[in-house]
């Protein structure tokens, strides 16, 4: 940061403005509520960085801080402080409307998360969120915030998914654009090209609802391949298209009657579409763990999924066993034949 004062070529250093310019931004600010509007978004931590960093320079303009210690504390070049000052003074509260360009990655990164860890409890009817939106997670800053979600608000706090996966973002609102129509596309290999140019364009939904992970299915489940009634050399051959369930956090700050059934339903339609884009083939099953400590499984239940049966515990030390907690084991088919691809060879 402080590379920014180093004077370059011989350039005269930057300086603030005169005391003339200080006298008319002081005006603009002791009139009305000017300084309670900008001091309130100076604390403020979901008004958007570009405003925040505006209010605490011109406030520490105000207060006799010099270049150097504005710099430091706003974290901003020189010329975008000055020009700040020059902006205000010409357009007051204005100047807080818009923004003059785009946030950077880390700035849009920073304002999601500044978002979501200070929403406060949203009470949502169906009308209000009577459409969803599965965002695939294909770049840094979704990347970033659905990390920032598991870790803090899943009870598993790690959030790495290893092998074949999709995360996604789930989004809600009246009429939000659809996103499984990216898609259907005939050309399979153009397929994952054309999504992630098409995720951005979409109009996102007003309310953030859930993150979801996906990832491969369990290596050997007993009561998942009785169920199938596959044998190891079929669920070797075809293990991949099992596909499982890995996270599924809905907001803590969300309450909506029928969301994560809702969730589960409307995820079962885009997911193979998605993989396919991504990895040239359908899953044919869902697999998913509830731990039986902490849920019960009734939204899984409602959005029928079928309980086929309980882990029994895996370690490589058989005396670890005894400690290991008791998950139900749910399953959901995505097509009527699914055990005629599972149990073929």
């Amino acid at each position: 940061m402080l590379r920014w004062l180093v004077p370059e070529n011989g350039q005269p250093e930057k300086r603030l403005p005169d005391e003339q310019l200080r006298q008319k931004i002081r005006v603009i600010v002791e009139t009305g509520n000017t300084l309670d509007r900008l001091q309130h978004i100076a604390v403020s931590r979901t008004a958007g960085i570009w405003r925040i960093k505006r209010s605490k320079i011109i406030l520490g303009f105000l207060d006799g801080l010099g270049i150097k210690k504005l710099v430091t504390k706003v974290r901003v070049p020189p010329e975008s402080i000055i020009r700040c000052l020059n902006r205000f003074a010409q357009k007051g509260l204005k100047y807080f409307d818009h923004p003059e360009r785009k946030p950077t990655l880390r700035e849009a990164h920073v304002e999601q998360i500044s978002f979501v860890k200070y929403s406060k409890r949203l009470i949502l009817r169906p009308s209000d969120i009577n459409r969803l939106q599965f965002i695939p997670v294909l770049n840094k800053e979704d990347s970033h915030l659905w990390r920032y979600l598991i870790n803090n608000y899943h009870y598993i706090k790690e959030s790495l998914i290893f092998g074949a996966q999709m995360r996604y973002l789930v989004f809600g609102g009246r009429d939000v654009q659809r996103t499984g129509h990216l898609f259907r596309n005939r050309r399979t290999q153009s397929r994952y090209k054309q999504r992630k140019l098409g995720i951005r364009k979409i109009q996102r939904g007003k309310h953030l609802l859930a993150a979801l992970g996906f990832a491969a299915g369990s290596w050997r489940l007993g009561s998942r391949d009785r169920y199938i009634g596959w044998t190891d050399e079929q669920r070797e051959a075809n293990l991949k298209l099992v596909v499982n369930n890995a996270r599924f956090l809905i907001m803590p700050w969300i309450y909506s009657p029928n969301l994560a059934s809702r969730i589960l339903g409307g995820i079962a339609k885009q997911l193979p579409l998605d993989w396919e884009a991504r990895y040239n083939y359908q899953p044919v099953l869902l697999e998913t763990f509830v731990q039986l400590d902490r849920f019960k499984g009734t939204c899984y239940q409602a959005a029928n999924w079928i309980e086929v049966g309980k882990t029994e515990g895996y370690s490589l030390f058989s005396s670890y066993k005894r400690y290991a907690i008791a998950k139900a084991i749910y399953v959901y088919p995505l097509r009527k034949s699914f055990r005629r691809h599972l149990c073929s060879l």
